[in-house]
């Protein structure tokens, strides 16, 4: 990974362009915020994640990590709050 990112450097130096600052992303990820999950969560505690992903715009990796931080844990029957 850290090839690309010389590679794509030197690209830019190659082409007369020696702006250092970083570019900004158009496809950045979305971030979400903890009462917005949980705005979703309490209308209906039964949805899975990649139902919440769709609603909110991010993935599922990003749903996964945020329920995390939030204190659900994996169960048999899916997700409980701890």
């Amino acid at each position: 990974m850290l090839y690309r990112k010389q590679r794509a450097e030197i690209c830019r130096f190659n082409d007369d362009n020696f702006d250092l600052s970083d570019k900004k992303r158009e496809n950045r990820p979305r971030n979400i915020e903890d009462c917005q999950l949980q705005a979703l969560l309490d209308e209906d505690d039964t949805q899975s994640q990649k139902m919440l992903a769709e609603q909110l715009g991010v993935s599922q990796a990003a749903i996964s990590m945020r329920l995390h931080v939030m204190g659900f844990k994996r169960s048999e029957n899916g997700c409980r709050m701890n």
